[in-house]
């Protein structure tokens, strides 16, 4: 163990200070305050008499390699809420413009709608010519021409001057 560092329960004096080797809390704290009136000229220049210790080559690259997973992770966090955003706006967006009921299908469904309300007019139509010869046959006024017409077309008979042609 490296001087002046202790553990377990040796490292409290009597009075629960903290001792660090043979000082307690109060000495160790002298011995700072000594150390650092020694390291700095209290003259008219603030500095320190010895450089600090540069760490190895090793070291720079540990803490270069450090500090860029720092910077990397720093930037993820802040990517984060924005990325969700923007995944979130591109799924609802798909689903607004290809799902069941998105875009896309709205305009098939209109389209389907016009079609459908175009046959219903033609369907209407025929419906109507239909009622109107079907009025023709009604039992309290009978049409002697539509009459005549169904009789031909149900028996089969004709007159001899009559020139009959099938079509199916």
């Amino acid at each position: 163990m490296p001087a002046g560092v202790c553990s377990g329960p040796e490292a409290f004096d009597s009075q629960g200070n903290v001792k660090t080797g043979e000082l307690s809390a109060a000495g160790l704290r002298n011995q700072i305050e000594n150390e650092t009136r020694s390291n700095w000229n209290l003259g008219s220049e603030f500095r320190p008499k010895a450089l600090p210790r540069l760490p190895s080559a090793a070291g720079y690259v540990a803490l270069r390699d450090m500090q860029t997973l720092h910077q990397l992770r720093d930037r993820a966090r802040g990517l984060l809420w924005p990325g969700l955003c923007l995944l979130a706006a591109a799924y609802f967006g798909y689903h607004a413009l290809q799902g069941d009921r998105g875009l896309i299908a709205y305009a098939q469904t209109a389209m389907e709608i016009k079609r459908m309300e175009a046959e219903l007019a033609e369907l209407r139509v025929e419906r109507q010519r239909m009622e109107a010869q079907a009025a023709l046959l009604h039992p309290d006024h009978v049409d002697p021409d539509m009459l005549d017409e169904q009789v031909r077309r149900a028996l089969g008979l004709a007159h001899p001057d009559e020139l009959i042609v099938f079509t199916n």
